[in-house]
């Protein structure tokens, strides 16, 4: 494996996503932010409805990637990979659809990868029962 990128917070959502690796009392404040955030997810569009998300495997699943600014993206990935930016909510229940995991914020230091069943979690609310890992 690479070496992870530093994450150099550039707004809120990367503040408390540092914090909550360090902090398990600050989780909750994040996956709350989270939800109601914009993120940039690592997809082609298609049309104003219709996303075909980039998916690499791990571990027997496919994940998509997903960052909390443009400014990640455009630091970890190559300068041709296709994004799109969308609601955090809509995107995480369309993975839960596809049956998609989800890495936030890739090749960083504080990347979380959530599975799908902690997708549902994250979105019924229960932030406490979520086993979102660093690998």
């Amino acid at each position: 494996m690479s070496k992870r990128l530093n994450l150099d917070p550039g707004n809120e959502l990367e503040f408390l996503q540092i914090a909550a690796a360090k902090d398990p009392a600050e989780r909750e404040r994040f996956w709350k932010l989270l939800l109601s955030s914009d993120v940039w997810v690592l997809a082609d569009q298609l049309s104003e409805t219709n996303l075909v998300l980039n998916t690499w495997g791990t571990n027997g699943s496919e994940t998509c990637g997903v960052f909390t600014s443009q400014a990640l993206v455009d630091r970890a990935m190559e300068p041709e990979t296709p994004w799109v930016k969308v609601n955090a909510t809509v995107v995480f229940k369309s993975m839960i659809d596809a049956g998609l995991g989800v890495f936030i914020n890739p090749r960083y230091d504080a990347q979380v990868r959530l599975r799908t069943k902690d997708l549902a979690l994250l979105l019924d609310g229960n932030f406490s029962m979520v086993q979102g890992t660093n690998a």
